[in-house]
């Protein structure tokens, strides 16, 4: 059996992905007025490679929920809670509030794929 090559597929120069297939698509009833379009088969975006703050933060969010203190309710968004009160340790504090709002969005954009393949397990 012989394995398909995945495309690697940029935007402006920043690999955001890979697919299947590429190909190129136009319409002759507007060519005119739109310029050819791409069709992208198969596409798979690129986990976001995350920096030093974020997978600090990333390791304590995936810490078991029990060794939380002050937690009011199983549930990960009491992780988050915990980060906005300030009742994470200092050091996960600290790297969290260093993080852009764009870079914040991204570790919990992180951690909330890993918690959806762990529940697809």
């Amino acid at each position: 059996m012989q394995t398909m090559r995945r495309i690697g597929v940029q935007i402006n120069g920043k690999l955001v992905g890979s697919c299947d297939s590429i190909s190129k698509v136009s319409s002759p009833l507007f060519k005119d007025i739109l310029d050819p379009w791409f069709d992208i088969e198969g596409f798979v975006p690129v986990e976001p490679s995350l920096n030093k703050n974020q997978h600090i933060v990333l390791k304590w969010l995936k810490y078991p929920l029990n060794d939380i203190p002050n937690r009011f309710s199983k549930n990960y968004f009491a992780y988050v809670t915990c980060l906005f009160l300030g009742q994470a340790p200092d050091k996960v504090l600290k790297a969290y509030q260093e993080l852009s709002p764009e870079q914040q969005l991204e570790v919990l954009a992180a951690f909330a794929d890993l918690e959806m393949k762990e529940v697809a397990e």
